[in-house]
C-alpha cells in the first residue's frame, strides 16, 4: 500500500476509533433521531405483543431475563401452579421458548412501557434474573415508582452493589458468589454429620445478616489486577501489634476505628481467636487484629494502630 493510501486508511481507522465510544454511548438517542419511525414502531410492537400475552394474567410473576436462571425459576413456578411472564432480548431464545409453549416475550424490561404492558400493576412479584447493574437500577426505579409495594428479587454476581440495590428498593438481593459459598459449606457440614437443623439455622442467620459473615475475605496480590472496578472494595486485613505499638493498652472503643470506616472482626490472642470483640476489649502486645474495611481505611487504621 502506498504512502498516500496508507494515510487515508490510518485516518479512517483513527476516526472510527474516536467515534465508536460516542456512537455506543448514545446509540438509543441516535436511533430515535435517525430512524424515528422504525424505532418507535418497533418499540410499540414490542409493547403490544407483551400486552397481548399479559392481558389474562393476574397476580403473576414477571421474570426479567430468560437465560438459564430465568428458565429454572419459570420451571419451579410452573410446577407450583404460579403464572408468570418472562421478558428477554435474545430473539433466538424467545423464538425457541415460545415454540415450546413457554410464556416468554421479546421485550426490554428496562423500559417503563414494557413493564406496564407486562402487567406490572397487577403482578405479585418481579424477579431480575440477569447480572446487569445499570439495567437493574432502571428496572428498580420504574418498579418502585409504579408499584412501591411489590416484592422485587435481584440476582447479582457478587456483593458489589448489594447495598445500592437495597436502597433502590430491592426486597432481596442474591449474590451468586456468596450463595455458592453457603451451598458448598452447608453440604460440607452435612457430610460432617452436623445436624440438619443447625445447618439450616446457620444459613438462615447468614442471609438475615445480609451475608456479613461471607463478605469479608483476604485479598491476594492479584486482586487489584483482576478487579479494577469498585467491586470487592471492602476486605479483611490482619495487623499484629508489636510491643510499643500505639494501640497496646488501649480499648477498641478508645481507638474509634469506625470513624475510618473500619471494624474489628476478630482478635487473635495466644493462638485463640475471639470473633467480634466488644468495644471495651483492651489490646495487648502480640494481639492480631482482623480488620474489615476499604483499602484506604485499612491503611490509615494500621498506621494509627502502630504509630498513633
Amino acid at each position: 500500500m502506498g504512502a498516500h493510501d496508507n494515510q487515508i486508511v490510518l485516518g479512517g481507522t483513527l476516526l472510527s476509533m474516536a467515534l465508536s465510544p460516542l456512537v455506543i454511548r448514545y446509540n438509543g438517542a441516535l436511533a430515535k433521531r435517525l430512524f424515528a419511525q422504525s424505532y418507535g414502531g418497533g418499540r410499540d410492537r414490542q409493547a403490544q405483543e407483551v400486552l397481548e400475552s399479559a392481558t389474562t394474567l393476574n397476580q403473576h410473576i414477571i421474570i426479567c431475563g430468560y437465560g438459564r436462571i430465568g428458565q429454572n425459576i419459570a420451571r419451579f413456578l410452573d410446577e407450583e401452579g404460579f403464572e408468570y411472564l418472562a421478558l428477554d432480548l435474545d430473539p433466538h431464545t424467545v423464538s425457541e421458548a415460545r415454540a415450546a409453549g413457554e410464556r416468554v416475550r421479546y421485550g426490554d424490561s428496562t423500559h417503563r412501557e414494557i413493564l406496564l404492558a407486562s402487567g406490572l400493576e397487577r403482578a405479585r412479584a418481579l424477579v431480575i434474573s440477569y447480572d446487569d447493574a445499570p439495567a437493574t437500577f432502571k428496572i428498580l426505579q420504574h418498579t418502585r415508582t409504579l408499584r412501591p409495594d411489590m416484592p422485587v428479587l435481584v440476582r447479582t454476581r457478587d456483593d458489589t452493589d448489594l447495598e445500592r440495590f437495597q436502597k433502590m428498593g430491592a426486597t432481596e438481593v442474591v449474590p451468586e458468589t456468596l450463595e455458592a459459598s453457603l451451598m458448598l459449606v452447608s453440604h460440607l457440614l452435612l457430610l460432617l454429620d452436623v445436624p440438619v437443623a443447625r445447618v439450616i439455622r446457620r444459613v438462615r442467620d447468614v442471609r438475615a445478616d445480609r451475608y456479613r459473615l461471607l463478605r469479608g475475605f483476604f485479598h491476594g496480590d492479584e486482586s487489584d489486577v483482576l478487579e479494577p472496578s469498585q467491586g470487592f472494595r471492602e476486605r479483611l486485613h490482619a495487623v499484629t501489634l508489636p510491643g510499643g505499638a500505639y494501640a497496646v493498652g488501649r480499648t477498641i472503643a478508645e481507638l474509634d476505628l469506625a470513624a475510618s470506616g473500619v471494624q474489628v472482626n476478630a482478635v487473635r490472642r495466644g493462638g485463640i481467636r475471639g470473633p467480634q470483640p466488644g468495644p471495651d476489649t483492651h489490646l495487648r502486645a502480640g494481639d492480631v487484629l482482623v480488620l474489615y474495611g476499604s483499602p484506604e481505611g485499612l491503611e490509615h487504621v494500621e498506621a494509627m494502630l502502630l504509630k498513633g
